[in-house]
């Protein structure tokens, strides 16, 4: 298996992470904060002829000390009969760090 990293803060920005973009609001009584983050990542996979796994860690750096995620991942599969390629997303998870409040989305693929 496979390990990518990918840090949306970082300066000058990953050339994998296209258009990437936050907002954040208030909703509720008592107010909280809403995060959305959004961007398309790109990175180049290779076939050895079996399935295997891809882990990709999107370090979207919002830190808070006190947090609910969940995540979304919206690219199901692609697939290519011709070559016999396939490309899925198997699941995604938004984790937090306890101590420094970073919120990282992980995503595994299989190829």
């Amino acid at each position: 298996m496979g390990l990518t990293t990918i840090d949306a803060t970082s300066i000058p920005p990953d050339g994998r992470l296209n258009s990437p973009a936050s907002l954040a609001f208030f909703v509720g009584n008592p107010p909280q904060q809403m995060q959305i983050f959004t961007g398309t990542v790109a990175i180049a996979l290779k076939s050895r002829r079996k399935v295997e796994h891809e882990t990709v860690r999107i370090v979207l750096g919002s830190g808070t000390s006190h947090a609910k995620a969940c995540s979304k991942v919206d690219l199901a599969s692609i697939t290519n009969s011709d070559s016999e390629f396939i490309f899925a997303v198997d699941t995604n998870t938004a984790e937090i760090d306890a101590v420094t409040g970073i919120i990282t989305l992980v995503t595994v693929s299989a190829r």
